[in-house]
């Protein structure tokens, strides 16, 4: 199975996406202001390198928001390990928001980024970085993987890898309850 995700696709998904996302800010969150670092300006590039999508504010309080957008809910929540393996860690690291907005078909979740934070610096050091060379090594053939770790309790998760046209990002897919088992919380709304 080689087949290539294309980033402009998603991309696009996510920028179509975003009036709806705005509007979720507006009328569920209440925020007065909303700003979006989507124009591929050199300011605008600055926030997309530090995984801000939109700026928006709540109670006269600014927040930075980073956006994932999923077309399909599949019950967990999905951190990039690499943005382009091996070289360049993925947005859970190298990201700076205060929240993580996540976009599902039926429903959108609030995360606290330094919430997640604190659970990826716990995950990355549960997954063996040879695991993480050989699903790279057969990422051609096997786009996903089923791997158990231990992090609280024994845990199953995912590996992903997405083909990209040069590079590989390879991803983790973490379960709602082994998020909830070893204490991220997040906010969960009504999705239009």
């Amino acid at each position: 199975m080689n087949t290539i995700h294309f980033f402009d696709e998603s991309l696009h998904y996510e920028r179509t996406s975003a009036a709806r996302a705005d509007s979720f800010y507006r009328e569920q969150l209440n925020a007065t202001e909303v700003e979006r670092y989507d124009r591929d300006t050199p300011d605008d590039m600055e926030m997309q390198h530090r995984d801000i999508d939109v700026r928006i504010r709540v109670d006269g309080v600014d927040m930075y928001v980073s956006e994932k957008f999923r077309k399909r809910g599949w019950d967990d929540l999905l951190l990039e390990l690499y943005s382009k393996y091996p070289a360049v860690r993925g947005w859970t690291e190298t990201g700076s928001p205060d929240l993580l907005a996540y976009f599902l078909p039926d429903k959108i979740l609030i995360f606290r980024e330094a919430d997640v934070r604190r659970f990826y610096d716990r995950l990355v050091v549960a997954i063996p970085e040879k695991e993480l060379a050989d699903f790279y090594a057969h990422a051609h053939e096997v786009r996903s993987k089923q791997l158990r770790i231990c992090l609280s309790k024994p845990c199953c998760v995912r590996l992903l890898a997405a083909l990209n046209d040069g590079y590989t990002t390879l991803s983790v897919a973490i379960p709602f309850h082994v998020l909830r088992e070893n204490g991220v919380k997040w906010g969960c709304y009504a999705g239009k």
